[in-house]
């Protein structure tokens, strides 16, 4: 959950770890977790280039910590697999956002099987 991935974050920045991939699928991390995730993919003292997190509780909060994060040019990330989250339009509006702005080393990002959909139904039904 959050504490883990608190826990391991603190270690990536505390250590200089030369960690590169690293997969956190299905461990109820939420919107608590990813601050901690972003604030240390943003540290210069964090390498990873592949991160996953499918299959988490991170919604839009959390999709805009790590939007935030990696458009700070010390964000070393190119793969990032939020798939099967709760991240809705709002969320992916600040992924995009992330990616339109330049800054960002993306080069793979999967968003499969989040609420967007959910989010674009209900607000067709609302007008």
């Amino acid at each position: 959950g959050d504490e883990g991935a608190r826990h391991i974050f603190t270690a990536i920045i505390r250590t200089h770890s030369l960690l590169k991939v690293l997969e956190l699928n299905d461990n109820v991390i939420s919107d608590f977790g990813a601050h901690y995730i972003a604030t240390a993919i943003e540290s210069d003292k964090c390498v990873l280039t592949h991160l996953r997190l499918c299959g988490n509780e991170i919604g839009d909060g959390g999709a805009r910590h790590i939007a935030n994060a990696i458009q700070i040019a010390e964000c070393t990330l190119t793969h990032l697999d939020l798939s099967g989250n709760r991240i809705d339009i709002n969320g992916a509006h600040h992924i995009a956002t992330a990616i339109e702005s330049g800054h960002s080393k993306l080069a793979y990002l999967n968003i499969n099987s989040n609420a967007m959909e959910e989010a674009v139904s209900d607000v067709i039904s609302q007008a």
